[in-house]
């Protein structure tokens, strides 16, 4: 993700965009644990992945280049599988 957005420690230390997108990422990571381990009624990491795939859908509207935001996301998960 370092290559699209900097979320480095001095980064995040300077600008408060950078910390709020930290917390962001923060509460999303604990939303997902908690629904894939933390409840009695778990549920599975493919149909919590269909979940976020389609809530995408509200910043869609936000690009203007629709396409933009399937780059982004493609180029952050094939860095996460590295």
């Amino acid at each position: 993700m370092g290559q699209i957005i900097d979320l480095s420690k001095r980064q995040v230390a300077r600008d408060p965009v950078a910390q709020k997108l930290v917390n962001f990422s923060t509460e999303i990571d604990q939303i997902v644990l908690r629904y894939l381990y933390l409840d009695d009624d778990t549920v599975a990491a493919k149909e919590l992945a269909g979940v976020l795939a389609h809530r995408l859908g509200t910043l869609i509207n936000m690009f203007e280049r629709k396409e933009e935001l399937c780059i982004v996301c493609e180029e952050i998960m094939r860095n996460q599988l590295l």
